[in-house]
């Protein structure tokens, strides 16, 4: 029952970091403008990265130990059991924390022309490797439903926040502005059906094995 316990912990850690997560996303999106200066968008951005390595870090755990919890449950899905979806977010985490060195070298740049050039190439590859790293999570989504009774709230929770996570990414790429009224709709209703999931998880769920 170890793994169990700490997959309650992970699960409620998951379930509270996420709201630091959107709280300094929206902050910095409403705070920092186009005439701010460079280094005070560095700062900002910072910031978020390092709410999204913490992020990423609490998923990994997360993940860990899920597939040993359910390690002999026959429906676990080889991007779990292969912990291919936890390397793909440590990945992202190494990554972004290299972007945020990269932000902190924007800081000690006296050449305000260049650190303007520096910060939109580093912001796309930053967009990048987060966009990237929300696929794999609407991934693991998917593959929790794998492992779950048709017939369950928890089988249609993971559905719609996997198809939620998705149209997140899209819209953030296709969309000139995350600052609308849907994306923040959007990000609520991802938000509210994400604590759920985990505080289910986190009060005892247990994901069934429909091979058996």
């Amino acid at each position: 029952m170890k793994y169990m316990e700490k997959l309650k912990k992970d699960a409620l850690r998951l379930a509270l970091w996420y709201i630091v997560v959107i709280i300094i996303s929206f902050a910095g999106g409403y705070i920092v403008g186009p005439d701010y200066p460079v280094r005070t968008m560095a700062i900002v951005a910072i910031i978020s990265n390092i709410a999204f390595v913490v992020y990423y870090s609490f998923w990994a755990m997360f993940l860990k130990d899920f597939k040993e919890r359910y390690e002999s449950n026959e429906s676990m899905p080889k991007g779990i059991r292969s912990g291919f979806i936890r390397k793909g977010l440590l990945a992202a985490l190494f990554i972004t924390v290299v972007i945020a060195i990269l932000y902190l070298s924007i800081l000690s740049d006296n050449n305000a022309v260049s650190d303007v050039s520096k910060l939109r190439i580093i912001e796309r590859v930053d967009k990048s490797v987060t966009a990237l790293a929300i696929v794999l999570t609407a991934c693991a989504y998917f593959m929790f439903n794998k492992m779950t009774d048709k017939n369950s709230f928890m089988h249609t929770i993971t559905v719609i926040l996997g198809i939620l996570t998705i149209m997140y990414v899209v819209y953030a790429v296709f969309s000139t502005s995350m600052d609308d009224i849907f994306s923040f709709i959007l990000i609520v209703v991802e938000y509210v059906m994400q604590f759920v999931f985990f505080r289910k998880i986190h009060k005892g769920y247990e994901f069934t094995d429909p091979h058996k």
